[in-house]
């Protein structure tokens, strides 16, 4: 018998499974037991873990074992927001039908709509906010944040629920 050292990450469990006595990482984290990292869900999820850039990465909302990528907002705003719609050109035609909405369209460092479909698997997840931030023609920003926010499923045409106003500098 060899008795090997070890020692289990924070976010691991020694378990024996197969006849294999070893860490193995806890639900929510992925890794090799005696190092895991989470899973995020979100951007917020990958903000609060460490990553602090604005770009493209992999979440894995419920339903997604494979994961989808977004562009993060990490940088400003609080960071930690998933980005779900730019429009700041006429390069991407947002004149489409129901299966682009439902997919998602443009590319993820740009113009785009990421997808009713990913949308709704997100906002079923917990309770979100929705942050909507505007330029005018004279570079002016504006924002509005709303409490909650969610999009039901595709069997109810992707219904948005969205809560009350509760900052911003829109005037509502």
């Amino acid at each position: 018998m060899i008795d090997q050292s070890y020692q289990c990450s924070d976010d691991a469990t020694c378990d024996e499974r197969n006849n294999v006595r070893k860490c193995y990482c806890n639900d929510g984290y992925e890794g090799d037991g005696v190092t895991c990292q989470v899973v995020p869900k979100d951007c917020y999820e990958l903000y609060v873990s460490g990553t602090l850039s604005d770009g493209v990465y992999t979440i894995y909302p419920d339903g997604w074992p494979r994961g989808i990528r977004v562009y993060c907002e990490m940088e400003s705003n609080g960071g930690g927001w998933t980005v779900f719609q730019r429009r700041s050109s006429a390069s991407v035609d947002f004149y489409r039908g129901w299966l682009d909405y439902k997919n998602g369209f443009g590319n993820k460092n740009q113009d785009h709509w990421l997808g009713n479909k990913y949308i709704h698997s997100l906002t079923i997840q917990k309770t979100y906010q929705l942050r909507i931030d505007l330029r005018d023609s004279a570079s002016s920003s504006y924002y509005n944040v709303y409490s909650t926010f969610s999009i039901n499923n595709e069997a109810d045409k992707y219904r948005l629920s969205i809560g009350s106003y509760s900052i911003g500098n829109t005037g509502e």
